[in-house]
């Protein structure tokens, strides 16, 4: 179980700064079994990976392109839409995270966390930066 624990606290020093601080946040707040842990260490994960996209998207770099070719006729148009992979990538790790967080029942402890003051969902969408 402590090479669980270490293994753990090694992916955690790992973590970019956004989800270093997901994490800090949750493991003060909740106290959280071995599966949790790692379920939540995903989201960290997550959570990083998709801030690297979000700057590769909002970088220079054109990520969708539209173009018009006229060559099927006088009155037809084709038109054909390019999309980069980061942004399909970026929509593919969102819906991951948001699976993970239904996983770890995120909307489900809010009424046993209300009862304590403690609302999940907000303190989750404060710690994500929602």
């Amino acid at each position: 179980m402590s090479e669980h624990i270490d293994e753990i606290q090694t992916q955690v020093e790992r973590l970019a700064a956004h989800g270093r601080s997901v994490w800090d946040a949750i493991d003060a707040g909740y106290k959280l079994d071995a599966s949790t842990r790692v379920l939540v260490l995903q989201v960290c994960r997550l959570v990083d990976r998709l801030d690297r996209l979000e700057a590769a998207l909002k970088s220079n770099k054109t990520w969708i392109r539209i173009a018009e070719e006229s060559q099927l006729g006088p009155d037809a148009v084709k038109i054909t839409v390019t999309v980069d992979s980061v942004l399909a990538e970026a929509r593919q790790q969102s819906t991951a995270l948001m699976q993970l967080l239904h996983k770890l029942g995120v909307g489900k402890l809010e009424d046993q966390l209300a009862s304590q003051g403690n609302s999940f969902n907000e303190q989750f969408q404060r710690i994500l930066g929602l």
